[in-house]
């Protein structure tokens, strides 16, 4: 799959690699039925909107115990990603909205901050 992907970007920026390998690889499994060989397969995705209701959860102590380390490595690198593509992109310093418009091609300022606009649209 890498390689769909990269030699995808070396002929041309406007072909989804990405897309064309995820499509290819559904087509092998299910071609060659890796399923039946062992191989793990996502199944079947259940469709429509879940209903909406609150969450089961037991608030103990020993669930936030369990929840602080996680919890706090998480708040680290997201503090940590985000001091550093801020220092380069000052108008939105979201990581995945910069990888969405450099993989959209976008290279100048005005992309970014149409996309901070359009992130931030009610």
């Amino acid at each position: 799959m890498p390689a769909v992907i990269v030699g995808a970007k070396l002929i041309s920026r406007g072909i989804p690699g990405v897309l064309i390998a995820v499509a290819g690889a559904i087509a092998v499994s299910w071609a060659l039925d890796l399923q039946a060989h062992g191989v793990h397969v996502l199944g079947a995705i259940p469709g429509g909107l879940p209903s909406p209701r609150l969450p089961l959860v037991n608030l103990s102590g020993q669930l936030f115990q369990q929840l602080i380390p996680p919890g706090f490595a998480i708040f680290v690198v997201i503090l940590a990603q985000s001091a550093t593509t801020s220092g380069v992109f000052a108008v939105n310093g979201s990581p995945t909205t910069t990888q969405a418009v450099n993989s959209a091609g976008g290279n100048r300022q005005l992309a970014q901050i149409i996309t901070a606009i359009m992130c931030d649209w009610p």
